[in-house]
């Protein structure tokens, strides 16, 4: 999945301010963007320790860190809060304009539990960690630029440590602020001084420790806030700079509508609700549920800096802010995949073939479409495999068809070991179904014959066929391989009871390079063993 990874760029949608980067930035010029909101100096305390550091000839912050490294700052003092505009006059308190770095550490409090935001607007560059974990990096020689990203809160009335480090290179104009959003809170803000306090901070796990990458399956799993994960009816996962984001579908009778979650460790309590990209709630005049769009797979589009989002039927959604992952998203448009299939038979037989369940890979800047094709006469089944145009809005070209058994379908790509695997399902109606795999070593081919992934322990009834799910995916996550099936409690409840849960996510073990799928009622995704 590196291909995927990306630094998120979040922009001002987020904001109580419905404006540009540019806007906003320009907004920065002002002597502090929220005077209003600051204390009299009567209220003031100066709770943040600043250290001032020579940085000459610096083009990036130390790999190390400020904070652990043998620098030795000129300057100390105690501030009260990180905002610092734009100027070519000294920065902060170093009495430096340039060739200046800085180390910033305060403890933070945060009154409410769940997802938080954090911005950094920096020039140059500048690097946030909350708990000691890398959170930002906003580093390099730049002009002013913001990056956003979420953090979980998992405790009320939490302290946390921050630490920013910046620096400021030969070139004229620094600039330094950090924002932030609480949990349950809608809008940005510079961290005001009252917000600081002296205490050191409580003992929390952070997002990186075991408790929050543990996987407990047969059991419906919750959001940060407390909500069902509804990301159903093949939602699939991508990462971006080490955060996943999971686009999928609700599968209740009430409500289809395709939401997005983010999570830094996958864990089964760890994943945030940030977002709908189509929100489709209630039934038609007639009665009947106003249908989703299923087997999403969010990707990112280089050239047009926007993510992208597939859906079955070949439904392309797009997001309205460039660098915006959990933004708002529109409908862009629906392609007709019949149009490949014209050359295929006599007399029009393209009108006989109907495309199905589909999933999207990315390699190298180029996307592609796995898509499901049924011949409706026959019954027989293909896997087309089609290649994006540069702005992943078109379809570019054919890539493969392949002739597969029939009643298979829910193909996903993905590499190991230089090899190129296609792992998918034989539907089995809502009950759980097997899953098989073909290898190549190009996505045109040829492909091996068809393989079954073997399951441990194997079932020993139909419905607990692939641990009573259909597949989804198999990934790569950091060296642990897993895999993910969907159960359809909503669907066909008297064979998935709904306090089994919506999905599971099991541990993939390779044997001289065959999959096999082993099932843990709780796993540590971070140190499985076996």
């Amino acid at each position: 999945m590196a291909s995927f990874r990306r630094i998120v760029i979040l922009s001002l949608w987020l904001s109580p301010f419905s404006a540009t980067h540019s806007a906003l930035l320009e907004k920065h010029k002002s002597e502090r963007e929220f005077p209003d909101d600051r204390p009299t100096s009567k209220e003031t305390m100066n709770l943040l320790q600043a250290n001032y550091y020579v940085a000459d000839d610096w083009t990036q912050l130390p790999d190390n860190g400020l904070v652990s490294s043998s620098f030795i700052p000129y300057k100390s003092e105690m501030i009260d809060t990180i905002n610092y505009p734009k100027t070519i006059g000294h920065f902060a308190g170093s009495e430096k304009s340039v060739s200046v770095a800085a180390l910033f550490t305060g403890n933070l409090e945060f009154k409410s539990k769940g997802v938080a935001w954090f911005c950094i607007i920096s020039a140059d560059g500048s690097k946030l960690f909350v708990d000691d974990e890398l959170i930002i990096n906003n580093d390099g020689v730049h002009v002013d630029r913001i990056k956003c990203q979420s953090y979980e809160i998992k405790e009320e009335s939490s302290v946390h440590k921050i630490t920013v480090e910046y620096f400021k290179s030969s070139t004229q104009g620094s600039s330094l602020m950090l924002k932030w959003r609480q949990p349950r809170n809608r809008l940005f803000s510079i961290i005001l001084p009252t917000s600081w306090i002296a205490s050191v901070p409580t003992t929390q796990p952070s997002m990186t420790t075991s408790s929050s990458s543990i996987i407990r399956n047969n059991q419906i799993w919750k959001d940060t806030d407390g909500n069902t994960v509804w990301a159903s009816l093949g939602g699939h996962i991508t990462r971006f700079d080490d955060i996943y984001y999971w686009v999928g579908t609700d599968p209740r009778q009430t409500d289809s509508s395709n939401r997005i979650y983010s999570s830094r460790t996958l864990g089964s309590s760890s994943w945030a609700f940030e977002n709908y990209v189509d929100r489709r709630e209630g039934t038609t005049e007639n009665g009947k549920k106003i249908t989703g769009k299923r087997n999403c797979t969010l990707l990112f589009c280089s050239e047009t800096e926007k993510y992208v989002i597939f859906c079955k039927g070949v439904t392309i959604y797009e997001s309205t802010v460039k660098n915006s992952v959990v933004g708002s998203y529109e409908f862009s448009k629906k392609l007709d995949v019949k149009a490949l299939l014209g050359n295929r038979g006599a007399g029009g037989m393209h009108q006989n073939y109907k495309a199905g369940g589909m999933s999207a890979y990315s390699e190298d800047g180029k996307a592609y479409l796995i898509i499901s094709i049924k011949h409706q006469k026959s019954l027989n089944r293909y896997c087309l495999v089609v290649e994006m145009s540069s702005d992943y809005l078109s379809i570019m070209r054919e890539v493969l068809w392949l002739p597969v058994a029939k009643r298979r379908e829910a193909f996903w790509l993905f590499r190991k070991d230089e090899k190129y695997y296609m792992s998918y399902d034989g539907p089995g109606g809502w009950m759980g179904s097997d899953c098989y795999y073909r290898t190549a070593n190009s996505l045109e081919g040829p492909w091996s014959d068809e393989l079954e992934i073997r399951m441990d322990p194997e079932p020993t009834e139909d419905k607990m066929r692939s641990h009573a799910s259909q597949h989804r995916y198999i990934m790569n996550i950091d060296g642990q391989w897993i895999y993910g099936g969907d159960r359809y409690p909503f669907h066909a409840p008297d064979l998935h009871p709904v306090s089994n849960g919506l999905h599971i996510m099991c541990p993939v073990r390779w044997e001289d390079g065959h999959p096999t799928v082993v099932w843990e009622d709780e796993w540590n995704i971070r140190n499985y063993t076996g």
